[in-house]
């Protein structure tokens, strides 16, 4: 039984062969590792960011939330190194994420754009603030974060 199996545990989750059998299988039988991401150039579609702009949660959270706009807080990742936002400006992503800052705020909400806050860090320190293997928030990030 692999699912009662402490090695198949260890190995799925501490070692992450799952993220390794996604790669080797792209290299073997040439199927994609990933989606293409949403910053690619090949995404850029203006009906696409349209329809995402038109979505319910960004027309009325506060019904969804049941609070008054003024008390609601979009935060917004983005790039997060100087770089990659230069390469990637005019993509569907930067698009799409400054749209959504500006709309956010001309309805009366508040929103934090985190891609200065990391360029900042990252300029003065170098560091990742994601983990090797995948695009979520490593402790660096927090760490920037929590001290805002």
């Amino acid at each position: 039984m692999v699912v009662a199996s402490a090695l198949a545990r260890y190995l799925l989750f501490n070692m992450q062969v799952g993220l390794y059998w996604i790669e080797l299988k792209s290299l073997l039988f040439g199927w994609p590792a990933m989606a293409a991401p949403l910053h690619a150039a090949s995404n850029l579609d203006d009906k696409r960011l349209r329809d995402s702009l038109a979505a319910a949660f960004l027309r009325d959270p506060h019904a969804y939330a049941g609070l008054p706009a003024s008390r609601i807080l979009f935060v917004v990742d983005g790039f997060r190194y100087p770089d990659a936002a230069a390469a990637h400006a005019g993509s569907y992503l930067d698009r799409g994420r400054r749209a959504l800052l500006e709309k956010a705020m001309s309805l009366g909400y508040d929103a934090i754009d985190l891609d200065p806050i990391f360029f900042e860090r990252h300029r003065r320190t170098g560091e990742r603030f994601e983990f090797a293997r995948d695009g979520h928030w490593s402790g660096a990030a927090m760490a920037q974060l929590s001290m805002r």
